[in-house]
């Protein structure tokens, strides 16, 4: 297969990054998208869910017993659009290296798998999801397809997600729940407090609990995933500032390794909000999602042997958890530093693109 110049891979990312899509305003990112497959593979099935689709080759029996690989990307950015520029070796645009730098990869690598399907040792899909930024697993439009793709789910093997992974190979993912908890005061006057009870005094002892807490490391398919527990947002519930606070409110956010459900983990954050010294009517659940479970097997074990980068496990949740619920064996691996992830000026190193398109190219075709 050909390798595409990288002044057209690097133009393409360009046009990419020059369409806005904020999380549920991706619809011209994918127009632009199934425009550029129309124009350069040609005749493809589309499958979609709203504003999520999956991208296949008409159907051909001599690939039917081929294991099948799927490339995934999510289409939402979270920086505020902003106009993109190269400077330095580094192109600079909302969701750069997250995640739309490996987009340009997969439309090009697909390209060149429809020129010649049979020099792959791979059935080859794709798919670009929307909604993935910040939203419920409702909204989440993989699991849209998960919901109404359930045929096309059950024939996938093996499922590359487009994430940044800082040139390595991220396995797995932890599951993430969060509790709102409100710790009771009584309001008073400040020229008068003996007349209240400081709700923010009254949390110091909860708060001191999870300060003094430690990671707890768990090892997973070779790997090391940490326990972490955080508050996250606070804040006093007070009418003004010469009233003594009635009510202290803060997130409490458990990150677990996939060596526990999400039962488990709910059932060790309930432990931990107690023994901080919260009461069970102080405090409820507003969103919960699993961990995600490494599925082996030799195509696994294969495809990352064969890409040749450092393994490690990913230390926040990703859509390989949904992959995992589905049985289907799944791992992050795009280009960009996960450092790069939802600032305002984010960006990708162009080589960092370079090496991901060149990997994925040998993986599929010379593999």
């Amino acid at each position: 297969m050909n390798t595409p110049n990288r002044e057209s891979l690097k133009e393409l990312l360009l046009q990419i990054l020059s369409i806005s899509s904020p999380t549920y305003h991706e619809q011209q990112m994918n127009s632009f998208l199934t425009s550029w497959l129309t124009e350069r593979v040609g005749e493809v099935n589309l499958l979609k869910c709203d504003d999520s689709f999956i991208v296949q080759l008409p159907e051909d029996p001599n690939r039917a017993n081929k294991p099948h690989i799927c490339l995934v990307g999510h289409t939402d950015t979270v920086p505020e659009y902003f106009d993109p520029y190269e400077k330095e070796g580094r192109l600079y645009g909302s969701g750069a290296s997250d995640m739309k730098g490996a987009l340009p990869v997969f439309l090009k690598v697909f390209e060149e798998y429809s020129q010649n399907p049979n020099a792959c040792p791979y059935e080859l899909s794709l798919i670009f999801y929307a909604c993935e930024e910040g939203t419920p697993l409702h909204e989440n439009g993989m699991k849209h397809l998960r919901d109404g793709q359930k045929e096309f789910l059950s024939s996938v093997d093996l499922a590359i997600i487009g994430e940044p992974t800082d040139r390595t190979i991220q396995i797995g993912c932890v599951g993430s729940i969060h509790a709102t908890v409100r710790i009771p005061g009584r309001e008073a006057h400040s020229a008068r407090p003996w007349n209240g009870e400081n709700a923010l005094y009254n949390a110091l002892p909860f708060v001191t609990y999870f300060s003094n807490l430690q990671r707890v490391p768990c090892e997973v398919g070779g790997v090391t995933f940490y326990d972490v527990l955080s508050i996250t947002e606070n804040c006093g519930v007070t009418p003004g500032k010469t009233t003594i606070p009635g009510e202290w409110q803060c997130n409490v956010n458990y990150r677990f390794s996939p060596d526990k459900t999400l039962d488990e983990a709910l059932s060790l954050l309930d432990t931990h909000l107690l023994a901080a010294g919260a009461e069970k009517t102080w405090y409820e659940i507003s969103s919960a999602v699993y961990a995600g479970k490494i599925v082996e097997g030799e195509l696994l074990t294969k495809v990352i042997d064969d890409l040749g980068l450092p393994l490690q496990a990913k230390q926040a949740w990703t859509d390989v958890a949904q992959f995992g619920e589905e049985g289907i064996a799944a791992f992050n691996y795009g280009p960009g530093l996960t450092s790069q992830a939802h600032k305002k000026d984010e960006f990708l190193e162009l080589n960092d693109l370079y090496d991901y398109y060149e990997r994925l190219n040998a993986l599929l075709f010379r593999g």
